[in-house]
C-alpha cells in the first residue's frame, strides 16, 4: 500500500489531483488528445510541468551548497509543509518554474532551487541498463532508457552521491514524457540502492469497478516496487493501487 503522508505518496495525490485533473479533459477512450501537438504519441513530451523533489534532513540545502551543487543564493525560503493540502499548494504554486524542490525531512518544509549542477557528479558514472527497467521511459519499452532526459539522470546521480547513513538522499519525480497513451508521465523513486518505486496511470476496460480511480475514463493507479538481482534493477512487485489511497482529498 501506498503511503499516504511519505513523501512519495504526497506526489502520487499530487499527481493524481492537479496533473490528471488537468489531463482527462482532452482523454478520449484512453487517449490524451494533444491539442499543441496533433501527432503526439507515448514516448512524446506532454504539456504538464514535471518535477524533481531532493529529501533528507535539515541539512541537505548546506550539504548541496557545500559541494557546490546548488549556489546559496539560488535556493528560495522554506516554507512549513504540515498536511496534505500545504504540500499541493507548494506544488502547485512552483510547477511554472524550471526548478527543484528541496525537502526538509526534519522540519517538514521545502524551497525551491534554482539550478543543480549535476555535470559535477558526472564521475559517479550511471548505467542506465543495469539502473532502470526496459521499460522506465514508456509502458510499451516503444522508448530506450538512453533516451532518458536530464532531470532523471540529475535525480539517479544526486541519490548515488549521499551513500552512508547519515547523508543519503532520496530523490523523486514526475516525469513529463507520456508512458501510456492517456499522456501523463511516470512518478518514479530513487534512493541510494536506485529506483524504488514507480506509479503511473493507466486505460483498462477490463479492471473491477472497485479498482478504478476514474470511472468514467476507466483509469486505474498502477505502483511497482523494484530491487536488485545480479547487479541489475528489477521489477519486485506490481500491484493495482485501491483508490482510496489516493483520491481521498476534496
Amino acid at each position: 500500500m501506498i503511503d499516504s503522508n511519505s513523501l512519495f505518496g504526497q506526489l502520487v495525490q499530487y499527481y493524481y489531483h492537479d496533473k490528471w485533473n488537468k489531463c482527462k479533459n482532452d482523454v478520449k477512450d484512453g487517449i490524451f488528445d494533444n491539442r499543441y501537438e496533433s501527432d503526439f504519441a507515448v514516448g512524446d513530451e506532454n504539456p504538464f510541468h514535471g518535477t524533481l523533489i531532493l529529501a533528507n534532513s535539515d541539512t541537505l540545502g548546506g550539504k548541496l551548497i557545500e559541494a557546490v551543487l546548488v549556489k546559496k543564493e539560488g535556493l528560495g525560503d522554506f516554507t512549513p509543509i504540515k498536511t496534505i493540502d500545504d504540500f499541493i499548494a507548494f506544488m502547485d504554486k512552483h510547477k511554472k518554474r524550471d526548478r527543484a524542490i528541496i525537502y526538509d525531512g526534519v522540519n517538514t518544509k521545502m524551497t525551491s532551487v534554482e539550478a543543480i549542477y549535476a555535470n559535477r557528479l558526472a564521475h559517479l558514472g550511471l548505467d542506465l541498463d543495469r539502473e532502470l527497467p526496459p521499460d522506465f521511459m514508456t509502458y510499451d519499452v516503444s522508448v530506450p532508457v538512453s533516451e532518458c532526459g536530464a532531470r532523471t539522470r540529475t535525480a539517479m546521480l544526486i541519490a548515488k552521491a549521499y551513500t552512508d547513513s547519515q547523508s543519503n538522499v532520496d530523490t523523486y519525480m514526475i516525469k513529463t514524457t507520456a508512458y501510456t497513451p492517456l499522456g501523463l508521465g511516470l512518478v518514479a523513486h530513487f534512493t541510494r540502492d536506485g529506483l524504488k518505486e514507480t506509479f503511473f496511470l493507466k486505460h483498462d476496460l477490463n479492471a473491477r469497478q472497485d479498482q478504478y480511480i476514474d470511472r468514467e475514463h476507466s483509469v486505474i493507479g498502477i505502483h511497482r516496487t523494484y530491487r536488485h538481482q545480479d547487479r541489475k534493477i528489477v521489477l519486485e512487485s506490481e500491484r493495482v493501487i485501491n483508490p482510496s489511497e489516493i483520491v481521498s482529498l476534496n
